[in-house]
């Protein structure tokens, strides 16, 4: 039993160290579309999603499903991030086009890149899941720990603020990813969902 609790507690530290990945990734990823939005406030372009946006989401689809993330779940996170990305961009001011720096294809294709990596950061947090069912159906430990979950979902949620993520984003994210995770441990549990 000790082993186990030990090779637990160890997959969690893994948990843990990619959270902190995911958090950074997130943090640039709301600056890159704040500062995309903010382009399209100043040039007065609309806000719906550009025919090379939708291409490029295609692009991290086709990414995704060669990873073995599930696509829904990519695309679910990801218009729930724009959601509230564009909620903040309409509330504040817009920053001057000349400190922007880039253009709007560079920081498309900016982002793009970023988004290809937190698939990588999302596929391999949910192989830790799926490793950490497996520890908990050997220990016969129920998958879900909701005081725990609670605990990490607080310390998640004033980790993103200091990046200056808003506090409804972190909490969206983490619990769409423990939803995620309660089914992939469930099925590594041999549970139902």
């Amino acid at each position: 039993m000790a082993e186990g609790n030990w090779e637990l507690g160890d997959l969690r530290t893994s948990i843990d160290n990619l959270d902190q990945a995911l958090l950074l990734l997130l943090a640039e990823r709301f600056r890159l579309v704040r500062r995309i939005l903010d382009l399209k406030t100043l040039y007065h372009v609309d806000y719906q999603r550009s025919i090379a946006r939708e291409l490029d989401l295609k692009t991290l689809a086709q990414f995704s499903r060669e990873q073995g993330l599930d696509v829904s779940f990519l695309t679910n996170l990801l218009n729930r991030f724009y959601q509230i990305a564009l909620a903040e961009a309409v509330a504040a001011p817009a920053q001057d086009p000349t400190q922007l720096g880039l253009s709007l294809d560079q920081l498309r294709a900016s982002l793009l890149h970023l988004e290809q990596t937190l698939v990588l950061v999302l596929t391999e947090r949910f192989q830790v899941v799926r490793l950490i069912g497996r520890v908990k159906a050997r220990l016969s430990l129920p998958p879900r720990d909701n005081r725990r979950f609670q605990a990490l979902l607080e310390e998640r949620i004033t980790q993103g603020q200091g990046l200056g993520l808003p506090r409804d984003l972190v909490q969206d994210l983490y619990e769409q990813i423990h939803q995620h995770a309660l089914s992939l441990e469930q099925d590594q549990m041999g549970h139902a969902p």
